[in-house]
């Protein structure tokens, strides 16, 4: 062994510190996702919408990801990917916030909406990814590692998130003179 640090397959050389706040970035998008998909049936109810309704939950933020995706990029491009991700980020948050609160249906929707430019960070994070890894050698396998990381992350987010949704669900239903209605 020589002391020099290995060249290729370490995710630290294009910073790890970035690598593991973008997978918590990642895990927190994931839980958003997954979060709300066992009480969809509660927030129908509670907004007194049918539960065919629900579905315009799903074509706006799809619509509005459609949109959002490509401007956030082409942005990140011209102002800075990391700067574009942090934007998202607020407002995604500030739509959170409104959507816990929300009660009525448009209001909701348009929280719901809103908080689909989540869409817009696996892209700006690859962009992050692949800037920082420009120049290396192992420059292509460190941007899909990384990438495969924070995908993973996503992912499982989106699991703990429908898991924790469903608990919090059947918690309110049991708890006593609950509506039925979680948050």
């Amino acid at each position: 062994m020589t002391g020099t640090p290995r060249a290729t397959g370490r995710i630290a050389g294009i910073g790890g510190g970035l690598v593991g706040f973008l997978v918590f970035v990642e895990f927190t998008s994931g839980v958003l996702q997954g979060y709300y998909i066992p009480l969809l049936t509660d927030v129908a109810r509670h907004l007194d919408i049918h539960d065919a309704d629900v579905n315009w939950l799903e074509a706006a933020q799809l619509m509005l990801s459609a949109i959002a995706v490509p401007i956030l990029a082409e942005l990140g491009d011209l102002h800075g990917h990391r700067r574009m991700l942090l934007l998202s980020a607020v407002v995604v948050a500030a739509a959170t916030v409104v959507l816990a609160f929300a009660q009525s249906f448009p209001v909701f929707l348009a929280a719901w909406a809103v908080q689909g430019i989540y869409a817009a960070w696996l892209p700006l994070q690859v962009a992050l990814i692949y800037d920082r890894s420009r120049g290396r050698a192992d420059a292509a396998a460190q941007t899909r590692r990384a990438t495969g990381l924070i995908v993973a992350a996503l992912q499982l987010g989106a699991i703990v998130g429908a898991l924790d949704g469903g608990q919090v669900g059947r918690w309110a239903q049991r708890s006593p003179g609950s509506s039925g209605w979680c948050c």
